[in-house]
């Protein structure tokens, strides 16, 4: 069992007042799984979608080696709603990084909402990584309110998924009155949704797990159609 499981249960679970569709994924997209010296190592991806809003998209790996838990939720262009990712990684048992962030694509009255429960978060730690650690297209995408942090102990990665618990939780609740846009600036905001997703595609770290799992083909087609479509 992935040590994500209990979050990634907990991260879907809320989302359901606001009554998300569970999409329905082609079998090799929905879980994946190869055979390993020291067992098997399954990707498992779950993509919820809630109308006039957007959607969550949860891609978890497990395996002896190494365990994710990844989350991305792309808004609707005819809204205000804001991005949101977060992901942990841990190797051999050991927690390597935990990512949150947060923001709003086109400006408006609601990035006040998103950036204070940011820093509230950010408040309750001592320990956020500084920007020398962080690649160049990362910094790129980030909101400038986000929790990153590079080997985190285990103590500080349940916090960290505690937090995140917490953020997403403030976030659902404005997702649930959604701020529409205008036909012009629903326009802009694809345009940024989309150069947003390329970002985080053509840099995934994790390009070089999932091509020596299951190949680069059906890797460029999972990232490229699914994950960051």
């Amino acid at each position: 069992m992935n040590k994500f499981s209990d979050v990634i249960t907990q991260t879907l679970a809320l989302l359901q007042p606001l009554s998300p569709e569970l999409q329905q994924l082609p079998p090799e997209i929905a879980q994946i799984s190869r055979a390993e010296q020291q067992g098997e190592l399954c990707l498992k991806n779950q993509f919820l979608k809630v109308a006039g809003i957007g959607e969550l998209r949860s891609a978890s790996v497990s395996s002896a080696k190494i365990e994710i838990a990844n989350f991305l939720f792309f808004p609707e262009i005819k809204t205000y709603t804001p991005v949101y990712a977060a992901e942990f990684v841990c190797l051999s048992e050991k927690p390597i990084v935990a990512v949150i962030d947060a923001k709003c694509l086109l400006a408006n009255e609601g990035d006040k909402e998103v950036t204070e429960l940011l820093q509230q978060a950010r408040g309750k730690i001592g320990y956020l990584s500084p920007e020398t650690d962080m690649s160049a297209w990362y910094l790129e995408s980030r909101s400038g309110n986000d929790i990153f942090v590079r080997s985190p102990s285990v103590a500080q990665l349940e916090e960290l998924m505690q937090l995140h618990l917490q953020i997403w939780q403030g976030l659902i609740h404005l997702f649930a009155t959604p701020k529409t846009c205008t036909e012009d600036l629903a326009l802009i905001h694809a345009q940024k949704l989309q150069h947003y997703k390329d970002l985080h595609r053509l840099n995934y770290p994790g390009v070089p797990l999932l091509n020596r799992s299951f190949g680069e083909e059906w890797t460029d087609n999972y990232l490229k159609n699914y994950l960051f479509a």
